[in-house]
């Protein structure tokens, strides 16, 4: 499988009391540095990373990174099952919700 080059970083700004912007601003200054080639996409309401993630232009190997919680991780996967891709496709949960159940049971820390 090749690198992933292309990130898709899905924001939502209002996690975690309003810090998922500028968890996204950290997470996409970091990918750079790393070479990657990063495309921001900010909710603006409920639903909307659903809608999004449906919608995106994506290669194979891209990477579908998501600064939120759980709902924010849910909505994008949401969107990508009804975008009937037949790539592999590859998620990153940073977590940057309120309570990151799922980030938590799977040991991961939040930002």
């Amino acid at each position: 499988m090749r690198a992933t080059k292309r990130v898709h970083l899905l924001v939502n700004p209002y996690a975690g009391n309003r810090s998922g912007r500028s968890v996204g601003e950290q997470a996409k200054a970091l990918l750079e540095k790393e070479g990657k080639v990063v495309e921001v996409h900010h909710s603006a309401y409920e639903g909307h990373l659903m809608k999004i993630a449906e919608e995106l232009d994506t290669k194979a190997n891209d990477l579908f990174a998501v600064v939120g919680g759980d709902g924010s991780l849910s909505e994008v996967i949401n969107g990508r099952m009804r975008a009937n891709s037949e790539k592999k496709e590859l998620f990153a949960l940073i977590p940057a919700g309120t309570g990151n159940s799922l980030a938590n049971d799977l040991g991961i820390s939040s930002v």
